[in-house]
Order: structure tokens, then sequence, then C-alpha cells
């Protein structure tokens, strides 16, 4: 349900974009989507490494100014090897962890430079909204392994500082650094983006 809802938003926002820019006295209302994945940093984990996977987009009101909406995945699967002692004897196990991470929100940005042929934009985005973390992890306690897993959900915040590149048309690509404050984490993507501009 919550899906079909974020996905109605969506294009309903891409349907008033369109409208708007077809109008003759509008400005040079743009409307970016994009969809971005790389290497997510995961704080509190075994191994930390994992995947980030966006989709966000942007609806200019102005030369600069822009509203942003962001749908956000996270997924991580690790694992740390122990010893320990059973009966005199060093034995080994692998302790499995892993964590998942949603967000959808919505904020606004700003295009920190851009180019005079328009083709090169360095932006900063900020948005807020509704998140949930779940984990499942094993810890080794008093000689025995124990298991234990975890939702937190609630307020979300995310900020991007990226880079885009328009080589011709509508299509572009793009680099980000993110953060995200989902649950009780706080972690960090370097992605790569590609999208298109109407």
């Amino acid at each position: 349900m919550l899906r079909r809802a974020f996905a109605a938003m969506a294009f309903a926002t891409m349907f008033v974009a369109n409208v708007s820019a077809q109008e003759d006295n509008s400005p040079r209302y743009g409307f970016y989507s994009a969809i971005e994945t790389g290497y997510e940093f995961f704080s509190k984990t075994y191994r930390n490494s994992g995947q980030s996977l966006d989709l966000n987009t942007r609806y200019y009101f102005g030369e600069r100014v822009y509203g942003a909406f962001l749908l956000h995945g996270g997924f991580y699967s690790g694992g740390k090897r122990v010893s320990y002692d059973a009966g005199g004897a060093q034995r080994e196990t692998t302790l499995r962890n892993e964590l998942n991470e949603w967000m959808a929100g919505v904020g606004a940005g700003l295009d920190l430079y851009r180019s005079t042929t328009g083709r090169s934009t360095v932006y900063l985005t900020g948005t807020v909204g509704y998140g949930m973390n779940t984990e499942e992890k094993e810890v080794f306690v008093s000689g025995a392994e124990s298991y234990f897993d975890r939702k937190h959900k609630g307020f979300a915040a995310a900020v991007a500082a990226g880079y885009d590149f328009k080589p011709g048309g509508c299509l572009f690509f793009g680099a980000a650094v993110n953060g995200y404050y989902i649950g009780d984490r706080v972690n960090f993507a370097a992605n790569i983006r590609v999208g298109l501009s109407f």
C-alpha cells in the first residue's frame, strides 16, 4: 500500500511538471528523475559494506531552486568469524548479520553551480520523511551463539551532494555522496546515477 502511494505521488509530480513546462508564460521549470546505486557504509555492522539504491526526482521552481522526492533502499549482508573454546578444543563459527533499510522523503535543494551551457551541475539536496530498518544479528555471549532481531521505524532524513553531466538531449549522468539517518543509524553512500530531464 505504501509503495503504491509513493508511486502515485511521483507520477502526480511528473504530470504537474510537464503541464507547467508547457505553459507559455511559465519560467524555465524542469523535472529530473534519476536512479542511483553504489556502495553504502553501514554503521554498527560486522563488515559495514552494503549497497544503496535510490530513486530521486527534482522539480525546479526557478533557475536553481527545486523540490525533491526520494525513495531509498539500503541492503547489507555480512558476517564475521570468531574462535571459541569448547571442551578444551578451539573451534570457529561465523556470526551472521543482515540489515535492510527503507526511506521515503520530500525536501528541497539548490544548484550550487551550473555551467553556462547547462550541461554540468553541482547540487545539494535535503529530504525528511519516514523510514525503517530491520536487522538480524548473531552475537557471541558467554561462550555461546545468541541471536537477536530488531526493527526501528519513524523519522528519517537524508542529505545529498552531487554532480550531474548532461551530454545532450534529456539524458544525464552523475555521481553523489549521500548521508542517511534512518531509525537509530547514520549511514553514508557513494553512488553513481543516470536519469532523464523533461
